[in-house]
């Protein structure tokens, strides 16, 4: 039956091509939250290393002051959280978000450089090593990320679902409408080449061309009886003459 593999050939093929694109989609959305933390690893950078004109970027505690510039952002979007920290793992100066991280961790940051994704507590972590030693470390939660991609993920699945039931409905139609009488036929044909001359050929109720088909083939059965019948009369006649 045409119906069973063409449906798992389909499923197949969307499941290979659904993987891609949650690999794609993926990768896109860790791009942007890595271009994320580029900017906010410079804004960190800039308020850790003031200028003359902002002399005082943190407070007498370490703290680094906001950006006033990013107050409207901080709304709509997780800030990230901005570190320089020293070998240790001794923050010498925070800002952005509250630390998420333990001081083991915060010493483990604190020996590579790089970007990589931290599991507890999920975030994305930025690492880059200052002229004096330091470590500063910007990170940014990865909740958004995981609901973005789990909406993503929905979306996808219910895609396929709907475009596997498309396909198996249009693929059952034609394998009814097709399929089926020009099989009916072939096995009439069989009968026929056999030597059922009297088998009976019913009008499929397909399209256009099995209609036609069906026609031609009658029409063919019928001179192949006649010609039959033709014969058996001729050699009739001949015997009887014979015998007169």
């Amino acid at each position: 039956m045409i119906l069973v593999p063409t449906v798992v050939a389909i499923t197949l093929g969307f499941g290979a091509f659904a993987v891609f694109i949650d690999r794609v989609e993926r990768n896109n959305l860790i791009a942007d939250i890595d271009d994320e933390l580029i900017r906010a690893e410079r804004a960190t950078l800039a308020r850790g290393n003031p200028s003359e004109a902002d002399p005082s970027p943190a407070t007498s505690d370490g703290t680094i002051r906001d950006d006033p510039t990013q107050s409207d952002q901080a709304d709509e979007v997780d800030p990230p959280v901005g570190l320089i920290v020293g070998p240790d793992g001794q923050i010498l100066a925070e800002g952005g978000d509250e630390n998420p991280f333990t001081t083991s961790t915060l010493i483990d940051l604190a020996t590579r450089s790089g970007t990589t994704t931290v599991d507890d507590p999920h975030y994305r972590v930025r690492a880059t090593l200052g002229p004096d030693a330091t470590m500063t470390i910007t990170a940014l939660p990865l909740d958004r990320f995981d609901e973005s991609l789990r909406n993503f993920r929905r979306t996808l699945i219910g895609g396929g679902l709907v475009i596997l039931t498309l396909t198996t409905v249009v693929v059952w139609f034609l394998t009814t409408v097709v399929v089926r009488p020009v099989t009916r036929m072939a096995a009439t044909a069989t009968r026929i080449a056999d030597g059922a001359l009297d088998t009976k050929i019913d009008p499929p109720s397909g399209s256009r061309e099995t209609a036609d088909l069906a026609a031609d083939l009658d029409q063919m059965v019928n001179r192949l009886r006649s010609t039959i019948e033709d014969r058996e009369h001729s050699a009739a006649e001949a015997t009887q003459a014979r015998d007169d």
